[in-house]
């Protein structure tokens, strides 16, 4: 594994750690990263358990022993079913878990039509428009249109 760190030398800032190769699969780490909002820009951090992997295989010292705080914010393993077993043709089942929620949202939307589709991304938008989570654009005074 490499990686190597920034850190602040007047230690205001946190140490940042960036990896040039991983002991775990960055597909595997992408698909269970956390986005984080960093001064405006989101940055994906390794989730808990990933950390703990990535850390347990550094094995300096200082990794062993953010190990072992690290487990206490670890949440307990769950048996659940991966999302590649998704069947579009066969209605989910509503066992209650984050992944059954998401198999019958994604089922959910590829019954409707195009139509009904797009009808859902206009009302989605408009929500983000006046809830404030997004900002209109201003045209450009200067562009013509065409």
């Amino acid at each position: 594994m490499q990686f190597f760190s920034f850190w602040d030398t007047a230690n205001t800032r946190p140490t940042v750690d960036v990896m040039l190769s991983s002991a775990v699969p960055f597909e595997e780490l992408w698909a269970e990263s956390i986005p984080v909002q960093i001064a405006g820009t989101t940055v994906r951090v390794a989730s808990v358990p990933h950390l703990i992997r990535l850390k347990s295989a550094a094995g300096r010292p200082q990794d062993l022993a953010d190990v072992e705080r690290l487990r206490a914010l670890a949440p307990p393993p769950r048996k659940t079913r991966p999302m590649h077993d998704f069947d579009p043709k066969r209605v989910p089942e509503a066992w209650g878990s984050f992944e059954d929620a998401e198999a019958l949202r994604r089922w959910s939307f590829l019954q409707r039509t195009p139509e009904q589709r797009l009808a859902w991304l206009v009302s989605a938008l408009e929500l983000a428009y006046q809830s404030g989570a997004l900002k209109p654009r201003r045209p450009d005074p200067g562009a013509t249109r065409s």
